[in-house]
């Protein structure tokens, strides 16, 4: 699942570097191009996307840089959605991004900690998070997804379903 992941997000002209972050060891050459970027992490002290980010704040000398979080649990994401939220956050148009479940499109967004899930793609300028310590700040801009997108391989079930989407052609 994941070499598939890697390989369709290496061959799209618009990804510029992909980093896995790990605490485990793996094989920085494993094959999937010079786009890809294994990093170690040394630390016990990152059990959370916010460590991780301040841990890469800190090795970083462009805080204006902008942020794309993929969580490869879900592996159908339009990377065109991707890229359109990340225009909008280049141009300053929105000062975050995340992908929704499209079913929360009409619903009351007052609160959106109780419905939307961060988990599944987040886009934000490092900027605003050095600030804040959050990687949602509004204005936030919500990127609805299908139901093949929300496709989430948490359980052997699911790993099957991918199987069965990749196979039929929807997806490359």
């Amino acid at each position: 699942m994941l070499p598939n992941l890697l390989n369709r997000l290496s061959m799209d002209s618009r990804v510029l570097s992909i980093e896995i972050y790990t605490n485990d060891s793996l094989d920085s050459n494993i094959g999937f191009g010079s786009k890809v970027k294994i990093i170690k992490i040394e630390s016990t002290d990152v059990n959370s996307y916010i460590d991780l980010i301040n841990l890469k704040i800190r090795s970083k000398v462009n805080v204006e840089d902008i942020v794309v979080i993929y969580n490869p649990m879900f592996p159908f994401i339009s990377l065109d959605k991707i890229h359109m939220a990340y225009k909008k956050i280049e141009n300053l148009d929105f000062i975050s991004s995340i992908g929704v479940d499209a079913n929360y499109k009409n619903a009351n967004t007052s609160n959106n900690a109780e419905i939307f899930d961060v988990g599944i793609f987040s886009i934000f300028r490092l900027e605003n998070f050095k600030k804040t310590k959050q990687r949602v700040n509004h204005p936030i801009l919500n990127i609805y997804l299908n139901a093949l997108e929300l496709i989430s391989l948490r359980e052997k079930d699911d790993y099957e379903l991918y199987g069965l989407v990749v196979n039929s052609g929807l997806m490359q």
